[in-house]
């Protein structure tokens, strides 16, 4: 709990903050997983930029580690593919960059769950067809029951986020995983906890699509950045 009171004082400021403004709970909540995407987007672009240094730099001897897989196997081909990184300053950790990504989000979920699952706030409040943000919101009949739409909209987001980022195998197995565990998790929580969430999943596509625009020109510059300081290295 103590970890968690920085972003607890977070979540509850902003949601304080918009609920005086908008006087709609609903409302507040969607803003405050808004600002919170904000807050973290610098970071964001900071570890796509690291990750597109680092597979720019693998470019280089691609043909060179597909060489040493087909020949070596085993502790000698691990041996020669760490120095081979070494050599040309990469990071194979580079790779799981992206669940760096969703992970940051986490502390303050943990937050906004335990500052606003206890609020009176949501208790009977109707917000975009939920006739109640404090009760699961059972938008779906389906055979006598009631079906939850929100969990598994965030997930059918969660998953467009992973398709148009263009993920590797490895990379989308881990994030679609993760996408799975908090469909279970969240499916029968408040629907106020699933509207903040399911924004930060809009929020994730939005991004995602931005990315794919900007893809080829920030690779463009990190080329041209990086032919520019290996020719400095080359003069000395």
């Amino acid at each position: 709990m103590i970890l968690l009171t920085p972003f607890i004082f977070v979540i509850r400021f902003f949601f304080t903050l918009f609920l005086e403004w908008t006087g709609n709970p609903g409302v507040s909540v969607l803003l405050l997983s808004l600002t919170v995407g904000i807050l973290l987007r610098p970071l964001y672009r900071l570890i796509d930029r690291l990750r597109a240094m680092n597979e720019i730099r693998k470019q280089k001897f691609v043909s060179v580690e597909s060489e040493i897989k087909e020949t070596y196997a085993g502790y000698t081909q691990s041996l020669y593919l760490k120095a081979l990184y070494r050599q040309n300053n990469y990071n194979s950790l580079y790779n799981h960059l992206p669940l760096l990504g969703t992970l940051l989000q986490i502390p303050f979920f943990f937050a906004a769950y335990t500052y606003l699952l206890p609020l009176d706030v949501f208790k009977g409040v109707g917000f975009l067809g939920v006739s109640d943000l404090s009760k699961p919101d059972q938008l779906i009949p389906f055979a006598g029951i009631s079906i939850n739409f929100l969990p598994i909209f965030m997930t059918i987001l969660n998953f467009c986020a992973i398709r148009l980022l263009g993920k590797k195998s490895g990379e989308a197995k881990s994030l679609g995983f993760m996408a799975l565990i908090f469909l279970v998790l969240l499916y029968s929580m408040p629907s106020a906890l699933l509207f903040y969430w399911t924004m930060n999943n809009v929020i994730a596509v939005l991004t995602a699509v931005s990315w794919r625009e900007l893809q080829k020109r920030d690779f463009s510059v990190i080329r041209s950045l990086y032919r520019i300081q290996r020719s400095i290295s080359t003069l000395w």
